[in-house]
């Protein structure tokens, strides 16, 4: 998921400057309210795949928990360590 600079204060406490790249594994879904709303949810065997509307971006997050459904809203944040390129 490529999350521009303009949203990551939907995912950080502390906006980032830059945007950033993330894997769908490394973000969490958290029950609405929130800014996100799924609109897609799909079994992939030991996880569900959810697309998450953004405002004007959709991006994919991967969890074992399948209480969400499509329509829902909800929260989103960055389930990772952040880590710095030189």
């Amino acid at each position: 998921n490529r999350i521009p600079a303009s949203l990551t204060r939907h995912f950080l406490p502390d906006p980032a400057n830059e945007e950033l790249f993330v894997r769908p594994e490394n973000l969490k879904l958290g029950p609405g309210p929130g800014p996100g709303r799924i609109t897609d949810k799909t079994f992939a065997g030991h996880y569900f795949a959810y697309t998450v509307a953004l405002e004007d971006l959709s991006v994919i997050v991967y969890c074992q928990d399948g209480r969400f459904e499509t329509g829902q809203t909800v929260s989103l944040q960055l389930n990772a360590k952040r880590e710095e390129t030189p």
